[in-house]
């Protein structure tokens, strides 16, 4: 597989001044826009192209702070390692990595303070929720998110403040319990794609990888029953199901007719290896219903595109 073509994206002030245009995580295509969303904020970004079919530039950055369309459960302005994007019918869906952090070891620090820090885990709120937002066309002729629509649809958060978030539904989880409280560098729970059809989201696991097998989650979004109105913006959260890819880590998925897009790449024994391919793997759903073919031999390979240290990453970092 080749590249078809770049795009160049131009940002401008608060997504320089943070890094995060070099530190892209999630993006999704609107005709002649271009949604994008980075792990260093808790932001939407809306880029416009120059063309829908064969574009060559993205410009004229608006940026939609999360805070600003639904009650976040940390600070306004912390960062939520926004991870995912998925477009359905009139919302935008937006997911937090659901991650733990173990902190970074540096050069510069001494022998005691490293082991001090690789002894802390930090629990960041906002890293802990999806968003359904609402999106409607605004003054510009483009789509925009807003907190309540013109027809009255309203953003939502599944992990609001004192409600269920995604790692409440995995607390019983075999496979997935044991790794809830371990930082996703050492193979916990990692979200790194997501994908919507109908009322089912998919939700693509970076980790944690049980022996060579990556995880999707298919999780079914509910009005929460203390605010059936969902005037508090926020909704409840139910797991339905979770199938797996051999040997791979998920690092983004899109829903494309009636496959499930995910893209993947090469992971071993829960370690990253610098040098494979990116794979674009598809499975079935039957018709448009949720069922979903386990056989581990009905996934199948689009395409692979090399992937090298530095060059070709499956996220947006330099």
């Amino acid at each position: 597989m080749s590249a078809e073509g770049q795009v160049e994206l131009r940002f401008s002030g608060h997504v320089v001044q943070t890094r995060n245009h070099v530190n892209l995580s999630a993006i999704r295509t609107e005709g002649e826009y271009l949604w994008l969303a980075g792990d260093e904020t808790a932001t939407v970004e809306r880029l416009t192209l120059d063309s829908a079919l064969a574009p060559t530039v993205g410009d004229r950055q608006r940026s939609f702070a999360l805070a600003d369309l639904v009650d976040l459960p940390g600070p306004p302005h912390a960062e939520a390692d926004l991870e995912g994007l998925a477009r359905s019918a009139g919302w935008l869906w937006v997911t937090g990595s659901h991650s733990l952090v173990r902190p970074r070891i540096k050069s510069h620090h001494t022998e005691s303070k490293a082991f001090r820090r690789l002894a802390r885990i930090r629990r960041e709120p906002n890293r802990f929720v999806i968003c359904r937002l609402a999106v409607q066309p605004g003054d510009d002729g483009g789509p925009e998110l807003v907190r309540v629509a013109d027809d009255g649809r309203r953003s939502a958060v599944i992990g609001a403040a004192g409600a269920k978030n995604l790692t409440d539904l995995l607390v019983t989880d075999p496979h997935l319990a044991p790794f809830l409280a371990i930082p996703s560098k050492d193979n916990g729970l990692d979200v790194e794609g997501l994908a919507v059809h109908g009322d089912t989201l998919y939700i693509g696991l970076r980790g944690p990888v049980l022996r060579g097998w990556a995880c999707v989650l298919e999780v079914l979004p509910t009005t929460d029953d203390r605010d059936p109105t969902e005037r508090t913006h926020a909704i409840d959260v139910g797991c339905r199901d979770q199938w797996r890819f051999d040997r791979l880590q998920i690092r983004d998925g899109n829903y494309d007719l009636a496959e499930l897009l995910a893209l993947s790449d090469r992971r071993r024994d829960g370690l990253i290896i610098s040098d494979g391919d990116l794979h674009i793997l598809a499975r079935f759903a039957r018709h448009g219903h949720h069922e979903i073919l386990r056989n581990r031999q009905r996934h199948f390979r689009l395409s692979a595109q090399p992937h090298r240290s530095r060059v070709n990453r499956s996220a947006g970092r330099k």
